[in-house]
């Protein structure tokens, strides 16, 4: 199994030249969309930071009548 804490401590230390060729090989090479894939990881952290608030603007407009 790989070293997931170095393999982090690299991907952390990446120039924004860096980032953006990585993207480009997980898009071509093994049709990753890297927007998608950080939507993915974000996802659970974004939604239990939107529960702890009350939940998104988005969420809040369809349950205030007022905002439809």
């Amino acid at each position: 199994m790989a070293d997931l804490k170095k393999l982090a401590e690299e991907l952390v230390n990446l120039t924004v030249l860096e980032v953006n060729e990585l993207g480009t090989i997980l898009k071509d090479e093994y049709g990753i969309e890297p927007a998608a894939a950080a939507v993915a990881v974000a996802g659970p952290a974004a939604g239990a930071e939107a529960a702890e608030r009350g939940g998104d603007s988005e969420t809040r407009a369809h349950r205030n009548p007022a905002t439809r």
